[in-house]
């Protein structure tokens, strides 16, 4: 049965769309799963995409960069996959992390929570840069700012 899901790959990245959804998914592009991800139906449960078969889009792509066996090692020992901007339809492996659950939930008591608040003042993205494994922070500004 063919998926019931829009893909469309731009550069690197595959944009994932089904009628209803009020907002395009997506995720990195790689030859190796691009067959596979395509030929299921990813729906969205709780705000993020899942598949019957392959779970969570968040937690396969972990996978497949990471292995099935760091996945498994990790989430033994209490650590989640973090959507670093708070977006479960940002499965970019430059979005996703390992984070114990305990830094996840101060995450979501504070940045979290001040992010909202500072969103229309201060534009702030958090990434992962996977080719030098660097994480990056990208600030924009929509008021004046005055250098003393």
């Amino acid at each position: 049965m063919p998926s019931k899901n829009t893909f469309t790959r731009h550069g690197d990245e595959i944009h994932i769309y089904r009628e209803g959804w009020s907002t395009v998914a997506f995720t990195t592009f790689r030859d190796d799963y691009y067959d596979e991800l395509t030929s299921v139906t990813w729906t969205e449960k709780d705000g993020y995409l899942v598949n019957n078969r392959l779970g969570f889009l968040h937690r396969y792509i972990m996978a497949k960069w990471y292995g099935e066996d760091m996945l498994s090692h990790m989430s033994e020992q209490g650590w989640i996959v973090d959507h670093m901007n708070n977006n479960g339809y940002d499965c970019r492996i430059s979005n996703l992390e390992f984070l114990s659950t305990h830094h996840n939930v101060a995450k979501g008591q504070t940045v979290d929570v001040s992010v909202e608040k500072m969103r229309q003042h201060l534009a702030m993205t958090l990434c992962k840069d996977f080719s030098t494994g660097y994480y990056q922070i990208h600030l924009g500004c929509n008021d004046r700012i005055f250098l003393l």
